[in-house]
């Protein structure tokens, strides 16, 4: 267990795991107090409860207090047996309100993949909150390479030319806003620009 002082308003107080080692599985929970009976709401809980996003519901290493007061609140990263306990590393963020700062590479690459370097400063890109759109269709989901910090959108074959290219990265708070806690999608960047591909 963690504690985290608040001593001002703020937007979120948040946390994820974000590595584990072999064998564990661990999820963290968020806490008004140190006080297990306490939980701070659906939001505390490691799951997506952003109603805008399309993994909604779905469970996630993440958990968050909405707009708590000043005082003191606890982050737990527990585990269901201590079969599945383990070694772990977690990330705490306290009012982050800001989306990740994300930059594309516009020409298309021999593997037919588009790169994005993205990074933030708070809670981190959410490895799970990448998607991408070509030419006006769908929203495709991206993944995270955490080793070079870029986004990966697997384009495919594309004709020669340039094409359009809508762009959503999230970091991992966004998981957890709602309308109370300020503009819908806070917390993702959202980038609309033009890309070529090249013959040869």
């Amino acid at each position: 267990m963690f504690v985290v002082a608040v001593g001002r308003p703020v937007a979120n107080v948040g946390a994820a795991i974000v590595a584990q080692g072999p064998g564990a599985d661990l999820q963290p929970l968020v806490l008004v107090e140190p006080d297990e009976n306490r939980l701070a709401g659906p939001t505390g809980l490691p799951l997506v409860t952003n109603p805008y996003l399309t993994t909604f519901g779905t469970p996630w290493p993440v958990a968050a207090a909405l707009r708590p007061a000043p005082g003191r609140l606890a982050v737990v990263v527990d585990s269901r047996s201590r079969r599945d306990a383990g070694r772990f590393r977690v990330r705490i963020w306290i009012d982050d309100v800001t989306p990740p700062a994300v930059r594309v590479d516009r020409v298309l690459g021999r593997d037919g993949e588009l790169r994005a370097r993205a990074r933030d400063a708070g809670a981190g890109v959410d490895p799970g909150g990448i998607r991408f759109g070509i030419d006006g269709g769908e929203l495709l989901l991206g993944s995270w390479d955490a080793a070079t910090g870029e986004a990966v959108l697997p384009i495919g074959v594309l004709r020669p030319g340039r094409h359009r290219l809508e762009l959503r990265v999230s970091d991992r708070q966004e998981s957890k806003n709602s309308e109370n806690s300020g503009p819908i999608l806070r917390n993702t960047a959202i980038v609309r620009t033009t890309f070529v591909v090249r013959t040869g």
